[in-house]
């Protein structure tokens, strides 16, 4: 049920239940940070063997908490996260004995999961789930010690001072309703975007320039490319979204004719280009991208399949395509992807579409 208004305009202070003052990263120093392969991990438990594609993936990146220990969290719902802990130099695997999984509550301004690399502190904020079914809600904060979580404070969360979530049903293309400019559906897009809590703290505008906050606190600037002399040459860059999922800022290109996306990296702030908003696989492996080039000429026309990796975004197949254009692509499973099949207009009469499946054995073939 949605809040009432009152509390929209709300932000809770972050007291601490009972006495004492909040803790702070700065208070839990971690040791020296780790340098270094990291080890392999151990999946020594029915639990880590489930998650080991993604523990396998992130422990790869390199310590990220504790100075020598690596969060791997894995998307459980749209707010959800489920997450184990590694150890860089030994790779054994480490669970959280009393949160099996944890999600934001309505309106939530702030990070599930919240940790840093020099501190030994680890802040779970929302609804907490425990093996045996337990919720519990606020923000609880764990110290990290012996290899083990103990809790050490309590307080409330913070809510969003800015725009709602969408309505269920309702997508981001949606708020473009009678905008038939591309530019100006994703500049209200960004409008939007950058009203919520937890993007206006990573990302900025300024004037013709974004500003992304990088994972170590660094500001990445991406800046229009704007020819006052040549306007066939301009480019304009609007915030889309932060794929918090997997760790990347998504903007929108605008080009003289026609628009793609740029993926940018949160963490190393590396670049890829994509030919339209991507879909994520259920297991984060992987993007799909379909283009309809079909009409105006003036995209690719052709679905893209990305793999995701620890350092970034490989192109594993293109699959260019004839005589129809693909759109909404929507992922089935983690090999199955339904597209809509888009056929020029015929003289008379509106577009035809149809549905097709794109299926991955040794290679994507369409089904």
């Amino acid at each position: 049920m949605p809040l009432p208004c009152a509390l929209l305009a709300l932000v809770l202070a972050p007291t601490l239940s009972g006495q004492g003052a909040v803790p702070r990263f700065a208070d839990y120093p971690a040791a020296k940070k780790f340098t270094g392969k990291p080890a392999a991990p151990v999946l020594s438990s029915a639990k880590a063997r489930r998650y080991r594609t993604i523990i396998w993936r992130d422990a790869a990146t390199g310590p990220n908490f504790a100075g020598h220990y690596t969060v791997a969290d894995w998307g459980c719902g749209s707010t959800c996260v489920g997450f184990a802990v590694v150890d860089a130099r030994t790779g054994k695997v480490y669970f959280h004995p009393e949160v099996s999984r944890a999600m934001q509550v309505p309106y939530q301004a702030e990070n599930v999961l919240q940790y840093r690399l020099d501190s030994r502190l680890l802040v779970i904020a929302g609804e907490s789930e425990g093996p045996q079914g337990k919720v519990s809600v606020g923000k609880f904060y764990y110290e990290w010690k012996e290899e083990q979580f103990s809790l050490i404070g309590k307080s409330e969360i913070q809510l969003e001072t800015g725009a709602p979530p969408l309505p269920p049903g309702m997508e981001l293309d949606d708020l473009c309703s009678g905008i038939d400019n591309s530019l100006e559906c994703a500049q209200e897009i960004e409008r939007y975007q950058l009203q919520k809590g937890e993007n206006a703290r990573r990302v900025k505008r300024q004037g013709v320039q974004l500003l992304l906050k990088l994972n170590d606190g660094s500001w990445l600037i991406v800046k229009d490319d704007v020819d006052p002399d040549d306007k066939t040459s301009t480019i304009r860059y609007s915030f889309r979204d932060h794929l918090l999922k997997i760790g990347y800022f998504l903007l929108h290109r605008q080009l003289h004719e026609g628009r793609d996306y740029l993926m940018i990296h949160e963490r190393t702030g590396r670049r890829y280009e994509l030919h339209d908003v991507p879909a994520i696989s259920p297991d984060k492996q992987r993007l799909v991208t379909a283009s309809n080039g079909v009409t105006g000429g003036y995209s690719p026309n052709a679905v893209q399949i990305w793999r995701l990796t620890g350092n970034g975004l490989e192109l594993e197949q293109t699959l260019e395509l004839q005589g129809w254009g693909p759109s909404g692509p929507k992922w089935l499973d983690n090999d199955t992807i339904r597209l809509t099949k888009n056929y020029p207009v015929a003289a008379q009469g509106d577009p035809r579409t149809a549905s097709v499946t794109l299926k991955r054995n040794s290679k994507w073939r369409l089904q």
